[in-house]
């Protein structure tokens, strides 16, 4: 009966320091290369190429229109009324 239990206590102790150890040392590793890969795949996502800096400097501004829309713009979509307030007395 004593050999059982002091057998399960070590049996016990042993998986608590090799789950703490992997709590300290493998999940951050896991962790980091899971974040690792993320960013990667989120800048690949859009075409990004890194540290392109040839092209442009820090700071600007790099904006890609769609020329192939249409214009809402109508001239004959419809005509200002101007707003007045009535005094109800």
């Amino acid at each position: 009966m004593l050999e059982a239990l002091l057998k399960f206590l070590f049996i016990v102790i042993i998986i608590y320091y090799i789950f703490k150890m992997f709590i300290r040392y493998a999940l951050p590793w896991f962790l980091a290369r899971f974040v690792k890969k993320q960013q990667e795949k989120f800048n690949n996502m859009g075409g990004y190429q890194g540290n392109d800096s040839s092209n442009f400097n820090e700071g600007d501004v790099k904006v890609k229109r769609n020329h192939s829309q249409k214009s809402n713009d109508d001239g004959e979509f419809g005509e200002y009324v101007d707003f007045e307030e009535v005094d109800d007395k």
